[in-house]
């Protein structure tokens, strides 16, 4: 394995990106110096290059080189996209990073993050999906008590497609960690009642951490039902049925 090695001969990680790179990176961004392209949102007009994008987006990179149908020139509209996450998508696409604002609270970042991972999904940056996910995770982990969480939750879900298990993981595994505390929350179950998706993965999750345990009939209790229902695991097939 190549191991690079800076001007003092002190080796770093090869996916450590160079602090003095980023700089200069983000100078070319910050004073539009050999721009050739224009991302329009709405009134706002931001100043790229289609070198860096395509670095980050497969989406960008089909758009520029002709793999697509549709064409651009020098400006290029991303229509119903909130400005305010687009900065933060090109912040993240020349410095690795983006900033949020410390005054908001727990569940606005993670609503923030969500809709981030969104835009990240759609123009296929997928180093950033991986961030915005890890950052969901660690703030959600502090705030899962609260009234709100369970918004995030079905927010996460109604902007994700079934396929995109990465965000919709990282509720999913909190929710499981506390079945039992977040089952007594109103809110909570609604979410499980009407949110698509969300407890057909959950009890997938607490039928997998169950599968490899000895129980009785195999046998799992199902958290959502207040009489006590029984998910059944055939003994022959091992497939998943619903017993009353």
């Amino acid at each position: 394995m190549i191991k690079f090695v800076n001007s003092r001969g002190k080796k770093r990680k090869n996916d450590a990106p160079d602090e003095v790179m980023i700089s200069r990176v983000q100078e070319l961004y910050t004073s539009s110096h050999l721009s050739d392209l224009k991302l329009k949102v709405g009134d706002h007009e931001f100043k790229v290059h289609k070198f860096m994008l395509c670095l980050h987006s497969d989406y960008f990179k089909h758009l520029f080189t002709g793999g697509w149908a549709k064409t651009v020139d020098d400006v290029f509209e991303l229509e119903e996209e909130d400005p305010v996450i687009i900065v933060a998508l090109i912040n993240f696409i020349y410095s690795f990073k983006y900033e949020i604002s410390e005054e908001i609270d727990k569940i606005a970042l993670i609503d923030f993050n969500t809709k981030l991972y969104q835009v990240a999904d759609k123009y296929l940056v997928l180093k950033l999906k991986e961030v915005t996910s890890k950052r969901v995770n660690e703030i959600a982990k502090e705030c899962w008590e609260s009234e709100d969480f369970p918004v995030s939750i079905a927010e996460a879900y109604e902007r994700t497609s079934p396929t995109e298990t990465l965000l919709r993981g990282v509720f999913v595994n909190i929710s499981y960690d506390h079945i039992d505390a977040l089952m007594e929350s109103e809110n909570f179950r609604a979410v499980v009642q009407g949110t698509v998706g969300f407890a057909a993965d959950l009890v997938r999750v607490l039928y997998q951490e169950n599968a490899d345990q000895k129980l009785e009939g195999y046998k799992i209790h199902c958290s959502f039902c207040s009489k006590k229902s029984t998910y059944v695991v055939d003994e022959e097939d091992r497939t998943l049925g619903y017993e009353p």
